[in-house]
């Protein structure tokens, strides 16, 4: 069997944590776990018999790189302490495995590959993501001239995998200094979803989209019904879902936590309960979301344009 880590990036929400720990020790009992606290309560990880990057530090969405020295300072980390593993899967703290026998997935799926995410693409200069269009503004001038390739290539963040291959190339890269004070320096929003993919592209990774169903289970935002997850539990492709709600009483942990302690599960029940279940939303967010976020978004735009990265 492959040796497997799992680094979980958090900024808050122990309870949920500690749930999201449990849940990977019932269904990938065989993994390393590691943890970067990427927020700035220093005792988030207080009583846990766990490593922690040593480089952690706290992140922020849209400065000095978001949240892509995470995957950096933990294949760092590796890399300098030389261990020994065959993948490592990065993940955020609001997902959750819904079924054991990942490592042999990875083994078979990432055969010839030494690199996977969710949606990996490449990114032409035309395309309607917002994401992918806001790097291009920097693309020619800043980001070219690192990676050499024609475009670059983006995914959604959570669940990159990457090989030990991948983390040996990347320390040796000639230009990785170049890499990361142009990271420190962005105001790109979203590296973290253009940076290691388009590097895997540049380190001749033979990198690989996941597999079609994993778009559905790995998503922005959207929740995932109970009858989504019956229907996850009988893809073979699929071994954890994202976005999970920061919240113990949600039906979606809660319906977990009964398939991670081996208990029966009446879907139809946690149907109806999740179809009323609400998460509380705090006005300012809702307000910020419908009638700031277009506003900041042009503006946003405005400033990379104007801005010297």
């Amino acid at each position: 069997m492959p040796k497997l880590c799992l680094a979980v990036l958090a900024h808050n929400n122990r309870p949920c944590l500690d749930d999201f720990l449990l849940n990977i020790r019932a269904f990938v009992p065989s993994a390393e776990v590691v943890l970067f606290n990427g927020g700035r309560d220093r005792n988030l990880f207080d009583g846990l018999d766990l490593d922690i990057c040593p480089y952690s530090r706290p992140l922020e969405y849209g400065r000095g790189g978001g949240t892509a020295p995470f995957h950096f300072q933990i294949m760092r980390w590796f890399y300098e302490e030389r261990r020994d593993y065959d993948f490592l899967v990065t993940l955020d703290s609001d997902m959750l495995f819904i079924k054991p026998g990942i490592e042999s997935y990875l083994e078979n799926r990432m055969r010839n590959s030494a690199y996977m995410a969710v949606l990996f693409q490449e990114v032409a200069p035309n395309t309607r993501w917002l994401t992918g269009r806001r790097f291009h503004i920097k693309w020619r001038g800043v980001w070219q001239p690192i990676f050499g390739t024609r475009n670059p290539y983006g995914c959604f963040n959570p669940g990159q995998v990457f090989r030990k291959e991948f983390a040996d190339r990347l320390m040796n890269f000639p230009r990785l200094n170049q890499l990361l004070e142009r990271l420190q320096r962005s105001h790109v929003p979203g590296l973290d979803e253009m940076v290691w993919a388009t590097m895997a592209v540049t380190l001749n990774c033979a990198p690989l989209d996941s597999a079609k169903s994993m778009h559905s289970a790995v998503r922005h935002v959207k929740r995932h019904s109970p009858a989504d997850i019956q229907a996850y539990l009988r893809d073979p492709d699929v071994h954890f879902i994202h976005p999970v709600p920061m919240a113990l009483e949600a039906p979606e942990r809660r319906l977990v936590r009964l398939l991670r302690d081996g208990q029966s599960v009446d879907f139809a029940s946690f149907q109806a309960e999740f179809d009323t279940f609400k998460t509380s939303v705090p006005l300012s967010k809702r307000l910020r979301s419908s009638v700031l976020t277009p506003v900041l978004s042009k503006l946003k735009d405005a400033q990379l344009h104007l801005v010297p990265e």
